[in-house]
């Protein structure tokens, strides 16, 4: 179990930070923890954008641009982190109860990473617009997630965020199983498609992207 501590407003924990640098979406960033994130640090010519966006986070630490603090899991107290420390050590071990919870000032944070900023995260501007649905034909499951993920287009999302995705499959597949929505397949990719009651994706298992694939979903796949 993660140890809770009481932080002033002022500061951000550093998977706060890190969430902040990689998607700029202040909603996502209070409902993170620090066991969400892996980052390592990768000198290949592919790394994940998790591992790039922490990359840029430690070195405005390492550089001293944005000054960090360690806030004592026991008693509150806080105390500067020298820039040498952070470069000494790695996500794994910053992140230690042992060692306290880093945190910087949330004011230095937005003045270096500003709000409107491009973040890290691949978005949905990346993707580009959803498939409009409407008239005679039909879209993939994904397109009509999509759709839904972003509200018709309106809404910006970040493309890792497996909540976003989770409510939109939640919300379609709700509809497909009280039949507002028409599903369309072939048994076994064979044959005529044919219209799929709407109570046989009920309890289906959905593989949502950027999630952890379930051992369930492995098995019948």
């Amino acid at each position: 179990m993660e140890a809770r501590v009481t932080v002033d407003p002022k500061y951000w924990p550093l998977h706060s930070e890190l969430a902040w640098v990689l998607t700029r979406d202040r909603v996502l960033c209070q409902r993170i923890q620090s066991s969400d994130f892996y980052p390592v640090l990768d000198k290949s010519d592919w790394v994940d954008e998790v591992d790039r966006a922490w990359s840029i986070l430690r070195q405005s630490l390492v550089d001293g641009s944005v000054p960090a603090f360690k806030v004592s899991v026991l008693c509150g107290n806080e105390e500067s982190v020298a820039p040498e420390a952070i470069a000494s050590l790695n996500w794994a071990d910053l992140t230690k109860d042992e060692y306290g919870l880093i945190v910087v000032c949330s004011t230095v944070m937005n003045r270096v990473f500003p709000s409107g900023s491009d973040p890290v995260a691949f978005m949905s501007d990346h993707i580009g617009p959803p498939v409009r649905p409407g008239g005679p034909g039909f879209m993939t499951l994904s397109d009509a997630a999509y759709w839904i993920a972003t509200e018709g287009g309106t809404k910006r999302i970040v493309a890792r965020d497996v909540s976003v995705w989770k409510g939109a499959f939640d919300e379609l597949l709700s509809r497909i199983q009280s039949n507002d929505v028409q599903v369309v397949g072939r048994r076994h990719g064979l044959g005529i498609a044919e219209v799929i009651e709407g109570t046989k994706f009920a309890g289906v298992a959905v593989e949502y992207p950027y999630s952890e694939p379930s051992i369930k979903l492995m098995l019948n796949g």
